[in-house]
């Protein structure tokens, strides 16, 4: 009993502490001195509180022993090469030309990035079990769900208003205006 109350009695110290500050906090306005007096009683507790006591096991920390990943140089030209198409089709959606030539490069700065995440990551792979590995049948619903969303993005995509939801239509009217 003893030493559960000893291990309790910071956290007793601590809540006291607050309870103090909150009274000398009511009493401030009325009754100046007092309330001061009690906000450094609650210092007093709260320092006692907060002191470390010998009982306290601090567990010793360890670091992991991940490996650092090899990146090859592939994933710095990918990188660099999804960058550039991004801006590049950041700019031609500003200009006269077609929308279609930016939106290919766009997309093939998607491409990019992906191979360059694939080749920042290619030493991390390591052999999965069969419990841990995905079942065909949870890929194929990904691919599903992927495929449904993007097709209701795209859908009437270039017809007024613009794509499906209701924001989207009003933001693109808007923009007319």
């Amino acid at each position: 009993m003893k030493i559960q109350l000893r291990r309790q009695l910071p956290t007793l110290l601590k809540l006291i502490a607050i309870l103090i500050g909150i009274l000398a906090q009511a009493l401030i306005k009325n009754h100046l001195y007092v309330s001061i007096g009690l906000w450094l009683i609650a210092l007093v507790v709260l320092f006692f509180g907060t002191r470390k006591t010998t009982n306290t096991i601090i567990p010793k920390i360890q670091a992991s022993t991940l490996t650092h990943e090899k990146i090859s140089s592939w994933g710095y030209i990918f990188s660099i090469l999804a960058v550039l198409c991004l801006i590049t089709s950041f700019v031609l959606f500003s200009t006269e030309l077609p929308n279609i030539i930016a939106w290919l490069i766009h997309i093939l700065s998607l491409l990019f990035i992906l191979i360059a995440a694939y080749g920042f990551a290619k030493s991390r792979k390591k052999k999965t079990s069969k419990e841990n590995s995905w079942r065909w049948f949870e890929i194929a619903a990904l691919i599903a769900v992927l495929l449904l969303a993007t097709f209701l993005r795209v859908y009437k995509i270039s017809q007024l208003p613009y794509g499906l939801w209701f924001d989207e239509a009003d933001n693109g009217l808007n923009a007319l205006q």
